[in-house]
């Protein structure tokens, strides 16, 4: 696809069934900058409009998913309290620092073990209930709440893990039409057509190349990395939910420190910790290259990659 210099995003004509436009660029602050111009000019004819970047590396497997919910999250609980309560389960999954405040009801044996006793893992289809009520969630509070036409920006949508993508993918599938959702989706050049075909033919999609800078190289200062990293792994200590909170941002600042170590102790956690909970394809991505990262760097320490060969 040839890029082109693109006009703002225009009214959608919902005649025709378009719910989705992919823009093909190159990744960085320039084309968030597109997006949200995109989402700017859709506001006189959308009550809300929403950026997320779905990006797995910053964000885990709910990259995308969990800041969506974030920025309406207050808004349910003002609003419909029921609605968090009843769904305590699948929002503590994607925003673990609601376990705080959000009370889950009849957690399992396996939830309830410490780690060292878990003696399972969930059924590979776990994910996708915790999507689809999500998705129940989000349709019981908007279709009460506001009947207008709501525009999602995600970037990085190449990037998606496999539940954060299959959220997407199934909010517009079950839920597009009725509620009046419309995606804006960044992607890499030469990944549109992909994404178009994984909406499947019930969604009528627009893909334009568009010609903008990369910038997405935004390099951490090793030593401020390095003292960052220090201060919050004591901040976060043994407590295994704000690893959980914190595991993207532990990755990203120990690997701008060059800690190697360190960040194979980090990716294995979320190997684990996430193959423990039944996300297992997004488990995997923390897990690749791993045994032979450990086989380097810790080369002394064989229970490690002993469990790496075991979780992977």
């Amino acid at each position: 696809m040839t890029p082109t210099s693109s006009p703002a995003i225009s009214l959608w004509d919902t005649s025709q069934g378009e719910r989705i436009r992919i823009y093909e660029a190159a990744p960085g602050k320039s084309r968030r900058a597109f997006l949200e111009q995109q989402l700017l000019a859709a506001r006189p004819s959308a009550s809300k409009t929403f950026y997320v970047s779905c990006n797995f590396d910053t964000g885990g497997p709910w990259a995308g998913v969990g800041r969506l919910f974030e920025q309406i999250i207050a808004a349910i609980r003002a609003e419909q309290p029921h609605l968090a309560e009843l769904h305590a389960f699948e929002l503590v999954h994607i925003l673990p620092q609601l376990r705080h405040s959000l009370n889950v009801l009849n957690p399992t044996l396996t939830d309830l073990a410490p780690n060292e006793e878990k003696v399972r893992n969930y059924a590979a289809d776990r994910a996708f209930r915790i999507v689809h009520g999500l998705i129940d969630m989000f349709d019981a509070w908007k279709a009460r709440t506001d009947g207008d036409p709501w525009v999602i920006a995600c970037d990085d949508f190449d990037q998606a893990g496999v539940v954060g993508n299959r959220f997407f993918r199934e909010l517009i599938r079950r839920r597009g039409e009725k509620l009046k959702l419309f995606l804006v989706i960044g992607t890499a050049i030469g990944t549109g057509e992909t994404i178009a075909a994984s909406f499947r033919s019930h969604n009528v999609t627009t893909i334009e190349g568009v010609d903008l800078a990369d910038d997405s190289v935004d390099v951490l200062n090793s030593t401020s990395a390095l003292e960052r990293a220090r201060h919050l792994e004591i901040q976060i200590g043994d407590d295994r939910l704000e690893k959980q909170i914190h595991l993207s941002e532990m990755i990203e600042l120990w690997s701008a420190a060059n800690k190697m170590d360190k960040v194979i102790r980090w990716k294995y956690f979320g190997l684990s910790f996430f193959c423990n909970l039944g996300f297992y394809a997004d488990a995997l991505r923390y897990g690749n290259g791993l045994l032979e990262e450990a086989a380097k760097y810790l080369p002394e320490d064989d229970h490690l990659r002993w469990w790496i060969i075991i979780k992977t």
